[in-house]
């Protein structure tokens, strides 16, 4: 009996110790923002960094979901009056946006092209060939090669 009692306790030893409470991003944000109002930006940082990493894993590192995480870092590093870090993360909010901005130009041409059908069928040469230059302009749009690593290279268009 004095056995099973000891196995079983040291089985729930193991579990209570692999056991952790996950708290939620959304949480972590509140903490972090109670840090920053106290005046606490170090411990902010952290917790930011710590969300940061985690949308990252989980969404990827040119993912738009991630740019309000790096504003509150840059308005972090911004108050701590350290503008080196505050432009780095700015920066890389910026790269994501322009990147989804850049696909977002190149997702409309498939509806340009059915523009385009459209007024060749009401035989609009003048609105044809001006849809045709935005099409020729959007194909002709190269994305940095900064990007050529996170973006899907087999994404044909049109």
């Amino acid at each position: 009996m004095y056995n099973i009692k000891k196995y079983l306790l040291i089985f729930i030893l193991i579990g209570i110790s692999f056991y952790q409470e996950k708290e939620s991003i959304i949480d972590k944000k509140h903490l972090a923002e109670s840090y920053v109002e106290a005046g606490l930006y170090d411990d902010a940082l952290i917790i930011y960094k710590n969300i940061l990493n985690i949308q990252i894993e989980i969404l990827g590192q040119f993912h738009k979901a991630i740019v309000p995480t790096l504003y509150d870092l840059h308005n972090i590093y911004l108050l701590m009056g350290n503008q080196n870090e505050s432009e780095i993360y700015l920066k890389k909010a910026f790269d994501i946006q322009y990147l989804d901005f850049i696909l977002s130009q190149k997702r409309i041409i498939p509806t340009y092209i059915k523009f385009q059908e459209f007024y060749n069928y009401k035989k609009d040469t003048t609105k044809a060939k001006y849809i045709d230059s935005l099409i020729y302009v959007l194909l002709n749009i190269k994305i940095d090669t900064t990007y050529t690593s996170f973006v899907d290279t087999t994404l044909t268009f049109p």
